[in-house]
């Protein structure tokens, strides 16, 4: 039997890891995680690297035993879609164009390392054995082939030199 992991009931990557085989123990109450986490209802529970460092520190007073493993990292594509109006198709393909041209010029990865190199870096992913899970839930119009679309953590280099050490 394959150890037990913690997932929010509504998480999309709940039934990807469902997928995979994992033993998922769900709960609808966000907080409701972390105390089934301190009473080993599971033992693991996936957080996004943006998430993992500040809600340890959160949540460490109520569970000193909570940490962030440190050699490996589960990665699932999960992207990000913008919704517009179908009747405003120009809408769209402004956005979209927009954002093509953020990605070819280097600013899209600029404005994303912003928000997110600091974390990205604490996780030092060049040190972690990376596991990549398909993610079930995209459709196949999903341009995974399109890599500059994606964020890839086996090849993160940070262009500040900063390794999280």
């Amino acid at each position: 039997m394959a150890f037990p992991t913690g997932s929010g009931a509504q998480w999309s990557t709940r039934r990807v890891m469902e997928d995979a085989g994992f033993n998922v123990v769900v709960s609808h109450d966000y907080d409701m995680l972390f105390r089934m986490l301190k009473l080993r209802r599971f033992i693991t529970f996936g957080r996004g690297i943006n998430e993992a460092f500040n809600e340890q520190a959160s949540f460490s007073s109520q569970n000193e035993n909570l940490v962030v493993e440190q050699s490996i990292c589960l990665f699932i594509p999960l992207p990000t879609y913008f919704f517009v109006s179908p009747a405003h198709p120009e809408l769209a393909r402004q956005i979209e164009t927009g954002l093509k041209r953020m990605i070819a010029d280097g600013s899209f990865d600029e404005h994303f390392l912003a928000y997110h190199r600091t974390d990205i870096a604490r996780a030092r992913l060049a040190d972690r054995k990376i596991f990549t899970l398909v993610n079930t839930n995209l459709g196949r119009e999903t341009p995974l082939q399109e890599r500059s679309y994606w964020f890839d953590p086996a090849t993160f280099s940070d262009p500040d030199g900063d390794d999280g050490r």
